[in-house]
């Protein structure tokens, strides 16, 4: 056991010294903190152990900030009045932030007609059931399930659609590569045919919150790159990302074109220092809202 320990607190050292040279070498970049996946889930940990968040209270305020960095995302690469967005959710933590995200957003800057949440399964945590009784009884409108008539009904949205927004609510920072189980691989095929297809590809851009899914975290099997065409095959390309908290290790493989967002202010200054991760809290300075623009 004692042998088991000191090699993952060698392998976890491994990936801190990996990710902060690389860093250093990305000096065309302003310096951006990063965690790996044993870290984010330490700190969701001590956000609510040490600083009394309740699960409902981050979930909240990082959908909120789903919500806003898509809709600034949005108008920055079409309008408002034209898209379509398209919120799909996964079982966990992640899932959750996505109905909340839904919820404002069809009862914000754009409406119940032009936002669906697309729920291949439902959901079995109780916090992500009162999201979803909060979600319905705002008004979201769901396609629930895999089977051919919900395929067919996403397709008949997305067409009604002049440009067309993907949230990939689906994996968060739990999630460490390897097979994907149903039906949340079928899922991800179906999000990565939508992103290749001649039809549907040219209007479609996918943002993904905190972890592209399918995405490993920490991704240092990838080797130190940012070329997208580097990214291996059958994972998704995220168009815009929005980390939460902080960003995680595998943002460093986004492609310099990829719009990064940071939501969820929820960093104290002693857990900044605990995690070295300082410089999150200066891009966080003077900003009123629940989001910021890292790139």
């Amino acid at each position: 056991v004692a042998q088991a320990v000191q090699n993952q607190t060698v392998q976890n050292i491994i990936i801190l010294f990996t990710t902060r040279c690389y860093m250093q070498q990305a000096q065309q970049k302003p310096f951006i903190p990063t965690i790996p996946a044993y870290q984010a889930l330490k700190l969701d940990e001590d956000l609510i152990n040490k600083c009394n968040y309740s699960i409902e209270q981050l979930m909240e305020i990082a959908g909120t900030a789903v919500a806003q960095a898509t809709t600034h995302y949005i108008e920055s690469t079409s309008s408002v009045s034209k898209a379509g967005v398209l919120v799909v959710c996964g079982p966990g933590n992640n899932g959750g932030d996505g109905l909340v995200a839904a919820r404002h957003l069809s009862s914000g800057s754009m409406s119940s007609a032009t936002v669906r949440v697309w729920l291949p399964k439902e959901p079995s945590s109780s916090v992500n059931k009162r999201m979803l009784s909060i979600a319905k009884h705002a008004g979201v409108v769901f396609i629930k399930d895999t089977n051919e008539e919900a395929l067919h009904a996403i397709l008949e949205f997305i067409n009604s659609c002049e440009s067309f927004y993907l949230v990939d609510a689906i994996f968060g920072f739990s999630f460490h590569g390897g097979p994907i189980k149903p039906p949340y691989d079928t899922v991800i095929n179906i999000l990565l045919q939508m992103q290749t297809s001649m039809a549907i590809g040219p209007k479609t851009r996918i943002v993904s919150v905190d972890v592209p899914s399918g995405w490993s975290v920490d991704a240092q099997e990838w080797g130190l790159n940012t070329d997208k065409e580097l990214i291996p095959d059958g994972l998704l390309r995220p168009d815009a990302l929005v980390s939460l908290t902080v960003p995680k290790n595998c943002s460093l493989w986004l492609p310099p074109d990829t719009a990064h967002y940071l939501g969820g202010n929820f960093l104290t200054p002693l857990l900044a220092m605990e995690y070295d991760v300082q410089e999150i809290q200066h891009y966080w300075s003077g900003v009123s809202s629940l989001f910021v623009v890292l790139s």
